[in-house]
């Protein structure tokens, strides 16, 4: 410990020496302390995935819980690069995201915390009470000590502030669109009850020449720096029901791409132009922030605000000349708060800090204000439709990007495993995605063990009376599309097949509520659905209004049941609800908007609504638009029509025309194989053998009747006399003798006699 001392001054003098973004702020260097962070066993019943630290903060004993925060980054992550020679590079490495955490400490109610535990060592920052505190550890320590500093909170002087001055806030809404969109004060009591659902920003980050220089020219400390910038995010626009994703990352490594001077609004718009011209080409993102290390003066960022879905202006800049992260996480917040459509906080705006996050300098503070909330909710009215979708697995890029590690086979690949660490444990592919020796195959439903299996191998079974089954060709490993009957043949109940599915309002109920379940009457389809509320409607225009059902189209909306006798499991933020009509009561499920699971509670397509009559998109139509027409007699009788229009042939006939002998099947469904005899069918055969024996011998019987009877009493007497034989043996009668000494022999030598006597009366008997 007698290094310590030294080395912790060195540190906070460090810290207080950070050029420019918080002069006005010195660190105290009272405000330090040095903790070991002890991670804690699990308790019994705990999530599996909960982390749980145990840590001094400003003396005092804490514990941390923390949870992984996975799909931070996208998958593939694109790192973007520059050679010498000025070509760009695309990479997709694999970016490990299961070691950054959020969480709470244990007894402080409002407490946060964003930390990650990539490194070696706990690198982030918790909000306690009314205190901010950063740690991170004490390079290369063996003792896993780590510093942890107080950040002080603002004094009443200004201190940096951000660009979005009155004058450019009037200038931006001169030119942005944005500002000139009507307000709809009528859909905010639509919106009230839904707009906190989780929306997702999409955020592409470029990083300037100058700070990756900064970094020691080291492509993962840069991205370990952004991701960790984007987790503290994160988690403060959880309050707000919104998260933060990272697309992509581009490292300007050679150099600037733009003029980066200190005129910022300049710079912003330089960047703005690039983005559209260039990034937007390559990456998907709702926004795109650029981390340039140059001072702007007395200014940290700035934003277009209110731009977060515009192509056109969806841009922000900020200053990133500090060195620890504390003095540049607030600025990001900050400042995507403007593409969110949030103003600076006036006098009158109020949240559970002395300044929030919105305030007009730099502050260090973890709360939105009610102005702040305000105005997002205003962005949401007017619409932002690009938060509402999340960012979908394989699908971040505008244009199509091939390479081997996707783990999706593309061309020019054998197969294509995945990671390297992945690969190793793959017995059929290379990491250079290319098949291992005497493999055929790597994956598919069609290939086992590294080999294609046989045709007529199941590989996906039939889920209905209007699915249909599919099996392996022998040739490839994929198995053959999803094929199923016609839209419009008839099945069950007077319904008709509908995109291989016979649904029912019935059916429905039963899939949500049991078996017991069964469709609701008529009133309640219509006392429900011509509301044209979250429960009852027939269909939602432009993402915000509920469209009420016409009375031709009421059993087409809300699915309505019946019958209740027990509450299913729901997933998040579904409503169950229940509709009193006359003396019954009707049940159905609400969705909200925004949510990217499917509505189990709107009534299926293909339900039918009236004779010849089905649901197609909450409108019921005629089963003529499905223009069904099937004419089986080209299947000469022995088949089905399927979704491409070809027979599908019952067992004993083959495809095309089911007009030869075979197995059944399609040409487009694979060969099915020859039925085995059934466990069943071999019980039926042992049976029906068992009873034609018993047959055979009664008629047997009946005509040798007196030849068995007397076999019978020739076998009885033969038996009988044997049995009279065997009764005489078993007593013989043997007469005394004396000895010469005129005792009588002993019994021993009349037991050795017998044996004799026996013998010799057998052979006297055969005789």
């Amino acid at each position: 410990m007698g290094a310590l001392p030294g080395l912790l001054v060195l540190l906070l003098l460090g810290l207080a020496g950070c050029p420019g973004a918080r002069g006005a702020r010195p660190a105290d260097p009272l405000a330090a302390w040095v903790t070991v962070p002890r991670q804690l066993s699990p308790r019994a019943g705990s999530d599996p995935p909960a982390v749980t630290y145990w840590l001094k903060v400003a003396g005092r004993p804490r514990v941390l819980r923390l949870q992984p925060r996975r799909g931070l980054v996208s998958r593939p992550f694109t790192l973007v690069t520059y050679g010498k020679d000025g070509a760009r590079r695309e990479e997709h490495p694999f970016v490990r995201d299961n070691c950054f955490y959020q969480g709470e400490v244990l007894g402080s109610p409002g407490s946060l915390v964003a930390l990650s535990a990539c490194d070696r060592g706990l690198h982030g920052v918790l909000w306690v009470e009314d205190d901010t505190f950063q740690i991170e550890p004490i390079p290369n320590d063996p003792a896993f000590r780590h510093i942890l500093y107080r950040m002080e909170e603002a004094n009443n002087h200004m201190g940096p502030t951000c660009g979005l001055t009155p004058e450019m806030l009037q200038h931006q809404k001169a030119v942005l669109p944005w500002f000139k969109a009507p307000k709809a004060e009528e859909e905010n009591e639509e919106l009230k009850d839904w707009w906190t659902h989780i929306r997702y920003v999409k955020i592409a980050v470029v990083v300037d020449n100058v700070r990756f220089v900064k970094s020691g020219r080291n492509k993962s400390e840069v991205l370990r720096q952004v991701m960790e910038v984007i987790n503290i995010g994160d988690i403060l626009y959880k309050q707000l029901s919104v998260r933060l994703f990272l697309m992509g990352l581009e490292i300007w490594t050679e150099s600037n791409l733009i003029n980066i001077t200190r005129s910022l609004s300049k710079v912003l718009s330089d960047f703005n132009s690039w983005r559209k011209s260039n990034l937007s080409q390559r990456m998907r993102h709702d926004v795109a922030h650029l981390f340039a290390f140059q001072s702007f003066g007395s200014t940290l960022g700035l934003a277009y605000i209110g731009t977060v879905c515009d192509n056109h202006w969806s841009s922000a800049v900020a200053s990133f000349t500090e060195k620890k992260l504390s003095a540049f996480f607030v600025t990001f917040v900050h400042e995507l708060g403007h593409n969110l459509g949030m103003s600076h906080d006036k006098p009158d705006c109020k949240c559970k800090r002395e300044k929030c996050i919105m305030y007009e300098s730099n502050v260090d503070t973890d709360a939105f204000s009610d102005c702040s909330y305000k105005y997002y909710f205003d962005l949401l009215v007017k619409g932002a439709d690009c938060l509402r979708q999340p960012p979908p697995p394989g699908a971040f890029y505008t244009s199509k990007r091939e390479y081997c590690g996707n783990k999706i086979l593309e061309s020019g690949e054998q197969c294509d495993c995945g990671s390297e660490s992945v690969c190793r444990k793959d017995p059929c592919c290379h990491p250079n995605c290319t098949l291992t020796v005497g493999s055929v195959c790597a994956s598919g439903k069609c290939c086992k063990n590294c080999k294609v299996l046989p045709a007529g191998t199941l590989c996906r079974e039939s889920t209905g009376s209007c699915d249909l089954p599919e099996y392996c060709n022998g040739i490839s490993p994929q198995c053959p599309l999803d094929v199923y009957l016609q839209d419009g043949t008839p099945c069950k109940d007077g319904a008709y097949c509908y995109q291989g599915k016979c649904s029912s309002h019935s059916k429905q109920c039963q899939d949500l509520f049991g078996k017991q379940a069964r469709a609701a009457s008529l009133d309640c389809f219509k006392a429900v659905n011509t509301q044209g509320d979250r429960f009852g409607n027939c269909g939602i225009h432009n993402n915000i209004h509920f469209t009420k059902c016409s009375i031709e189209n009421i059993l087409c909306g809300r699915i309505q049941c019946e019958n209740i006798v027990k509450l299913p499991p729901l997933q998040n933020h579904v409503t169950l609800v229940q509709t009193p009509v006359g003396d019954k009561n009707c049940w159905g499920l609400d969705y909200h908007v925004g949510m990217p699971g499917a509505d189990m509670g709107a009534v299926e397509d293909g339900t039918p609504c009236g004779t010849d009559m089905l649901c197609i998109n909450r409108t019921c139509m005629n089963v003529s638009v499905l223009n069904y027409d099937c004419n089986v007699t080209k299947c000469h009788d022995r088949g089905v029509c399927n979704n491409h229009k070809n027979c599908h042939c019952e067992y004993g006939r083959a495809p095309p025309y089911c007009e030869s002998e075979g197995f059944g099947g399609s040409i487009d469904s694979g060969p099915p194989p020859a039925r085995k005899i059934s466990q069943r069918a071999k019980v039926r055969l042992i049976l029906l053998t068992f009873f034609c024996l018993c047959f055979l011998g009664v008629n047997l019987t009946m005509r040798y009747r007196q030849e068995i009877v007397g076999w019978l009493r020739r076998i009885k007497a033969q038996f009988h006399r044997i049995l009279q034989l065997f009764q005489r043996l078993k007593k013989p009668e043997v007469p005394k003798e004396d000895s010469p000494d005129g005792e009588s022999k002993s019994t021993e030598d009349q037991q050795a006699r017998r044996p004799m006597l026996l013998g010799k009366s057998l052979f006297s008997k055969a005789i």
